[in-house]
């Protein structure tokens, strides 16, 4: 029963304040719907769907912030 944290405690990034919120909402839904018995094949379709509306330029955003703390 181990959860792994969020390694990114930095401030949020523009990406972040623009589309997090959206995000966090697409996700709550989609993870619910499953929960509730939707077809599993429907996370590659979020993922896909995060991905473009903004997850893509979050990743990069924290990886470049990561980055700078080697």
């Amino acid at each position: 029963n181990d959860y792994l944290y969020d390694q990114f405690y930095g401030s949020l990034t523009p990406t972040m304040i623009e589309k997090k919120a959206s995000l966090e909402s697409m996700e709550d839904e989609v993870f619910a719907k499953i929960i509730m018995g939707q077809d599993i094949n429907s996370f590659d379709k979020f993922v896909e769907d995060w991905k473009s509306l903004g997850g893509n330029e979050i990743t990069k955003e924290v990886n470049a912030w990561y980055g700078q703390r080697k």
